[in-house]
């Protein structure tokens, strides 16, 4: 995030400058080698716990499966530290110092300032009215023939230098994909950003952002209730979508105009327009294999919650498009 409003020289000066490229390329390959791996061993590992293994077994496996994966993250994000450090060594020492990053002003001097009282995310009107343009533009393209059903793209993030490398990422195929096809269903484009210290981070310049509180991280906060991520992080992105709702609800953030949204996560990466093939009764999701709510030790824990397991579709929170 530090270097984000210096990237474009930083990039001039990577050019001519073809050691210094490859060091960088090293270090984020083995960054994303050691993650690969890591992947790969704990979906075997929990394939064959599963099979094997009791249902109390199991939790206290994939408990310490999560704790591992986690630490593994911390150890990349340390990596990505270090490229961050270089980057801004680079920039002290070659290149004109850059700007003072969104994160160094104090909250009235940024564009989306943070209510103290309840840590909400203020849009400027600036910028709110550049967002319903924005909005507006993706429902009805001018001059584009046929019947469009766009979606909205509602990409789903956590308040760490990991994924703020990701979304950039992302953020890019999404708007090369847009711009690729002005007249498809790719609409307009929303971060929610769960974050723990309620604050602005720099990508909020560049990228639509709206904040949203995250939960208690750790598997110690069982007493939490609503507020605990009971050692599974993932259960900020529904709880992320419920704030953002009753956010739009209360007119704090603008609306989203789109009938349809897609969400996403920070390593979706666009590799062509996705057509919009949901409709109105049925959205339209990507199935994930060990999802099974069948299945002998998740049938009970389904019906637990009133739902009847033979229908519940093996999908996670995302990817989805849905009306």
């Amino acid at each position: 995030g530090r270097s984000s409003a210096t990237l474009p020289r930083v990039r001039e000066f990577f050019a001519g400058r073809p050691g210094m490229q490859g060091l960088l390329a090293m270090l984020m390959a083995l960054s994303v080698l050691l993650l690969v791996t890591m992947l790969f061993i704990t979906h075997n590992s929990l394939d064959s716990a599963v099979v094997r293994g009791d249902s109390d077994q199991q939790r206290q496996w994939m408990a310490q499966q999560f704790s591992r994966i986690h630490s593994s993250q911390l150890r990349l994000e340390e990596r990505l530290q270090a490229i961050d450090g270089r980057l801004d060594g680079l920039v002290s020492n070659g290149l004109p110092q850059a700007s003072q990053p969104l994160l160094a002003q104090p909250a009235s001097a940024a564009a989306d300032t943070v209510a103290p009282e309840r840590g909400l995310r203020q849009p400027s009107a600036a910028k709110e009215g550049r967002a319903k343009r924005h909005a507006r533009g993706s429902a009805s393209a001018a001059g584009c023939e046929g019947e469009r059903r766009p979606y909205h793209v509602l990409l789903t993030a956590q308040d760490s230098l990991y994924q703020a490398w990701q979304t950039r990422i992302m953020y890019y195929h999404y708007q090369r994909q847009r711009a690729a096809d002005p007249c498809g269903e790719v609409g307009g484009f929303t971060r929610m950003l769960n974050s723990a210290t309620g604050r602005p981070d720099a990508l909020m310049a560049e990228i639509p952002t709206v904040l949203v509180d995250q939960l208690t991280p750790g598997s110690g906060c069982r007493e939490g209730g609503d507020t605990c991520d009971f050692g599974f992080p993932v259960m900020n992105r529904p709880h992320g979508v419920a704030q953002l709702l009753a956010k739009m609800g209360r007119g704090e953030v603008p609306q989203i105009v789109e009938d349809y949204v897609l969400i996403t996560e920070t390593d979706h990466v666009f590799l062509r327009p996705l057509p919009n093939r949901a409709t109105p009764d049925r959205p339209v999701c990507y199935p994930f294999g060990y999802m099974k709510a069948e299945a002998p030790e998740l049938r009970p824990i389904v019906s637990r919650y009133g739902f009847d397991p033979s229908v519940v579709d093996p999908c996670g929170p995302s990817p989805v498009l849905i009306h």
